[in-house]
This record gives C-alpha cells, sequence and structure tokens, in this order.
C-alpha cells in the first residue's frame, strides 16, 4: 500500500462514565480507500493518541488491530484506559507502517461525560466500575463540620466504626474512642485480636482477652526512635526472645527457650553468653571488666584479662581458683586462704618496691600457726640474685639457698645429710650427715701400686680444673705389711711423686687421697655478720628477735641432750 486516504467519522462513547480518570471505550468508524478506490480485505491498524494535532505527547500504549474492511468502511472498539482527564485528545491510524494525517480530533460527543460545569457540585461522588470515590474534601459521617478525610461523629460515643456486626448490635467488633482514648471493640473477652501476614494468612501477632492479657508474637518486635522500655512487669517469649538495636542485624540480647541469654549473639552456650566485645559490671564507684583477646593492655589472641577499671584495685577469689593454662596478675599482690583476714591466709605473692624504680617478686607461705616459714626473694643488698630461706616457727631462716652478690650458688642448713632408703627394710630410711669443716674443700682419692719403691699419682682432669694447690695435701697408706712406710717426694696439680721410706724397693699397693681448697674459695670466711643472708623484704628487727629466740631453743636442746645418759648412736 503506497498511498491512503482516511475519511474518519466522529466516534462516540460505547459507555458513558462519570469519572475523567477511568477507562472510556468507545467506537471508532471510517471509511479507508487506496488509489482512490475503496478498500477490500483484511488490514493491520494501529491507534495512538496525542494531546496535540501535531507533536505534543503520547498519552496512552498504542492498540494493534487486525481489521476487516468492507467497501471502504471498518468499524473498531478503542479502549486507551484512564486519560480523559478533560484536556483534548487526537487519534492518530496507521495503516501497516503508513501513518495517516492529519490526526482526529476527538470530539465533547464521546468526552461528554466529564463536565467542568456548576452542576458538578451536586454530585460529588465519582464512580469506577463498581467502586466510588471522592477527591475534593474531607468526609463527615455524624457531624457537617468534619476535620479530617474521613470524620465519625462528634463526641466520645462507644463504637465509631463497626467492623463486624453479629446478630444484633450488642455482637460488634470495631473501632472506637473515649476521653484521651482510641478504642478496639470485641465481641467478649475470649474474643483476640491479630495481626497477619496475610488477607487470610497467619498469625504474627495476636492479643487474647480472657480475663488476662497475654501477648503472642510470631516473629519480631521492632521499637524505632525509643531511648528506653518503662513499666514492663513481665515480658513472657513462647519459643525466644529477642531485643535488637539494629533491625538489620543479629539480636543484641537474645533469650532462648531454654533460659539461656545471648549478647550479640542469637545461638548461646552458656547461661550468659557474651560475643563481640567486653562485659562491665559497676557498683558504686567500681566497675569490673572482662576484657576478652586482651593480656593487660596488649592484644593477645587466646587470653582473657579481668580488670578493675581506672585503679589499682583487688580481686578477691572466696573458693577455690584453678588454672589450666597460664596466670597472670597484672596487680602488685597475690593471696591465697583468709579472704581479707590475715589470720587465715597462708600464701602471699607480691611485688616489692626496693627504691630506685627497681621492683623484685616475693613469694612467702605461712604455716599452722600462721607464722612464716618459707620466704622466696633475694639476699639483701642483692636484688637480683634469687634467695631461698626456710624459716622455723618463730621466723628464724633456718636453711636455704642463694646466689650472693659474688654470683656463687649458696647452700646453707644446721644439718645436712643424704637419705637412701634401706634395700634391706622399706619401713626406715638410712641418713648419713655430712662431712663439715672450715673450708670449701674438696676431695680425690685412690689406689696406687709401688714399682722398685716408687709410684706416681695422675690427678684426674675435673679436680685439676678445680682445685687450689695451695695447701692440697695428701694422705697415703701402705697395703703390705712389708711396707717400710710411705712419703710425697712431690706434690702437685700434675702429679704427685710417692718413694718408699728408706729406700726401700717394695712392690706393693696403696691407697691415696687428696684434699685441697676449691679455686677462688681460699679466702672462706668461717664467722660472719648473722644479718648477710637476711632475705629480702624481712623487717630486721623483727628477724634479731626471732634470731635470739631460736638460740635460745637451741642451747635448751644442746643441754636436754647433755643431761640425757645414754644416748645411743
Amino acid at each position: 500500500m503506497t498511498r491512503a486516504t482516511l475519511f474518519g467519522l466522529l466516534g462516540w462513547l460505547a459507555l458513558t462514565l462519570a469519572s475523567p480518570l477511568v477507562a472510556q471505550p468507545f467506537t471508532y468508524q471510517g471509511y479507508l480507500r487506496q488509489n482512490g478506490q475503496p478498500v477490500n480485505g483484511t488490514v493491520s491498524l494501529t491507534f495512538r493518541l496525542y494531546n496535540a494535532l501535531t507533536g505534543g505527547s503520547q498519552v496512552a500504549s498504542p492498540i494493534n488491530q487486525t481489521v476487516n474492511v468492507q467497501n471502504g468502511l471498518f468499524t473498531v472498539q478503542l479502549d486507551f484506559v484512564a486519560v480523559w482527564t478533560g484536556e483534548d485528545r487526537y487519534l492518530e491510524i496507521s495503516v501497516g507502517s503508513t501513518t495517516l494525517a492529519p490526526r482526529v480530533k476527538i470530539t465533547p460527543a464521546p468526552y461528554a461525560a466529564f463536565a467542568a460545569s456548576a452542576g458538578f457540585a451536586q454530585r460529588p461522588w465519582q464512580s469506577a466500575g463498581s467502586n466510588i470515590f471522592y477527591n475534593d474534601g474531607n468526609v463527615g459521617i455524624g457531624t457537617s463540620s468534619p476535620f479530617a478525610r474521613l470524620s465519625l461523629g462528634g463526641g466520645n460515643a462507644d463504637t465509631k466504626l463497626a467492623i463486624w456486626q453479629g446478630a444484633n448490635a450488642g455482637e460488634v467488633m470495631g473501632l472506637g474512642v473515649g476521653p484521651g482514648q482510641f478504642r478496639l471493640h470485641l465481641n467478649n473477652a475470649s474474643d483476640r485480636f491479630s495481626f497477619l501476614d496475610a488477607p487470610g494468612g497467619n498469625e504474627i501477632m495476636t492479643i487474647w482477652g480472657s480475663g488476662s492479657v497475654r501477648l503472642l508474637i510470631q516473629g519480631h518486635i521492632r521499637l524505632s526512635n525509643d531511648s528506653s522500655i518503662f513499666g514492663l512487669d513481665q515480658l513472657v517469649g513462647y519459643n525466644d526472645l529477642r531485643l535488637s538495636g539494629n533491625p538489620n542485624g543479629l539480636p543484641n540480647i537474645y533469650i532462648s527457650s531454654f533460659g539461656d541469654i545471648g549478647i550479640g549473639t542469637d545461638e548461646p552456650q552458656a547461661r550468659l553468653d557474651v560475643r563481640g566485645g567486653n562485659a562491665r559490671f559497676r557498683k558504686y564507684n567500681t566497675t569490673f571488666q572482662i576484657l576478652p583477646n586482651e593480656l593487660f593492655g596488649v592484644h593477645q589472641e587466646h587470653t582473657v584479662t579481668l580488670d578493675i577499671l581506672n585503679v589499682n584495685g583487688t580481686l578477691g577469689v572466696w573458693d577455690n581458683l584453678r588454672v589450666i593454662g597460664d596466670l597472670n596478675v597484672g596487680g602488685g599482690y597475690f593471696s591465697l586462704g583468709g579472704g581479707t583476714n590475715p589470720t587465715y591466709r597462708r600464701v602471699d605473692a607480691f611485688v616489692s618496691d626496693i627504691g630506685g624504680g627497681a621492683y623484685v617478686g616475693v613469694l612467702k607461705t605461712y604455716g599452722a600457726n600462721g607464722s612464716e616459714n618459707v620466704r622466696m626473694a633475694w639476699f639483701t643488698g642483692n636484688p637480683s640474685n634469687g634467695a631461698l630461706g626456710v624459716l622455723n616457727a618463730a621466723n628464724n631462716p633456718e636453711a636455704g639457698m642463694a646466689v650472693d652478690g659474688g654470683g656463687y650458688g649458696v647452700v646453707w642448713a644446721d644439718i645436712k645429710n643424704f637419705r637412701v632408703p634401706d634395700p634391706d627394710d622399706p619401713t626406715r630410711d638410712i641418713w648419713y650427715g655430712c662431712l663439715e669443716g672450715p673450708e670449701l674443700a674438696m676431695y680425690v682419692r685412690g689406689t696406687a701400686r709401688l714399682v722398685n719403691g716408687h709410684a706416681r699419682i695422675e690427678l684426674p682432669d675435673h679436680f685439676r680444673k678445680l682445685a687450689d694447690e695451695q695447701g692440697m695435701t695428701v694422705q697415703l697408706t701402705p697395703l703390705s705389711p712389708a711396707s717400710k712406710g710411705l712419703c710425697v717426694v712431690r706434690k702437685g696439680l700434675d702429679g704427685i711423686e710417692v718413694a718408699e721410706l728408706l729406700n726401700g724397693q717394695g712392690n706393693y699397693e696403696f691407697d691415696w687421697e687428696v684434699k685441697a681448697v676449691r679455686k677462688e674459695h681460699r679466702d672462706f670466711r668461717v664467722y660472719r655478720p648473722w644479718d648477710e643472708v637476711l632475705l629480702g623484704g624481712i623487717d630486721p628487727a623483727e628477724a634479731w628477735q626471732a634470731r635470739l629466740q631460736s638460740i635460745q631453743e637451741r642451747q635448751a636442746r644442746q643441754q636436754s641432750r647433755t643431761d640425757t645418759k645414754g644416748v645411743q648412736r
């Protein structure tokens, strides 16, 4: 089709409606010819609606129809939906790919349903199919002066709006008002008020009556822009309770159906499970905090710090404390037993300030009489060297070990022994006392053989490394009755020359023993000041009194033994 001319007939509305905003279908008749001849046959027509004769904007979607044309005449039903607002409308028709011109104006005849006359005020309600509506003001029921879009009378009538009514006027469910009150009316106390997730769907929140208020929530409660909840005596969840300050995140507080409480988690693994942060407990001016993954202010995995905030406080444990793994105490004092009563305290561990910015650790234990019986500390004057003292009932050190100012390890006691079980009688032990003397001596001994009256003793290298040659002594014991006697011809750490007396030429064995002072200990002091081994942290005056008491007790024991007859050895 190369050229077509359309003589359009004005269309008219097939159904007249009162609203300018609803669908207004109408029937359009036209006459179509091609090259001056009426068209016969089936053609494809496209109808478009514009707001201007030329140009302008299309105001609805195009309508495509396949039309049977006889002798140039055709009839179509057109529905551009809700486009009739009172403004001019122009119809444009295309035959196949050819658009006909000019556009056809839709005349007032099919548009008469919309009128801007004064008579419109006499019919404020408009219809849209089976619906009616009103846009131009407020609606009052029971009042001629409505102050809202819908006002249900003045005064405080019990029921303003009935949502459901049963067999009589008393069977009503609806909405009402009272003085300063908005009311929800139910038919009786056993009825319930419910929120559904869809029409005819599931109840997500329900309020029951039955003489008491019960609230069932299948889901979440979200409180927005509210800083607190008050006046809430009891809140019961059927399965669990979740409180969240962030509607897009996990619940901040979660109470499971088993009674477990989670803070920062909805899967508590204990009665109280706190995730993602620290925990604080405050009473009066004291704040106690638990800091996971932190050790004394430094991040460290798999650690926990217990802290009293902003003060040098004290943590107390009334009952037993068991630790598997490391225990770090950041404060300066730790005790076991007795609570705050020192009468029953049995262990003290603390950090002692010795001045000059120096600190030393001290550990003390106490006996049944409450007196100190063991102290791990330092020697007075040597705070960097360790010392251990074992004290008697009068607090006087009777045994100990330490590193002295010269860097030597020192062990002291009244009695030094070794003890082993009796191999023939497991009910008893064998005790030997250590040989003592006024020097730090060492010895080595052995057996050698005299050949033609002469012998040489080679000292072992370990003895040579530690012994002081000055003052070294040698003892010889011949093992032959024919011996004329033995003597030391020469002695030194490099060896000892032995000969038989009287130019003897004997050939026999002899025992020998060599004693020597240890190197660097030639100036061993027998008499020393009493407080030379005074443990650090002990009051000297108290230590002196304890010492005097200990001396008196020792003298009494010695006197008692002297007076006892028949002492067995």
